[in-house]
Formats: structure tokens, C-alpha cells, sequence
């Protein structure tokens, strides 16, 4: 995960870093 924004919805919902 590079972004903080990344990391956070990767931590509520894991779509954006499959």
C-alpha cells in the first residue's frame, strides 16, 4: 500500500489492493 488513502479503504473493504 503506497497512498494513506489506499491503506484505508484496503483496511474496510480489500478491493483496491487485491
Amino acid at each position: 500500500n503506497s497512498s494513506v488513502g489506499e491503506w484505508i479503504v484496503d483496511s474496510g473493504a480489500t478491493h483496491h489492493m487485491t
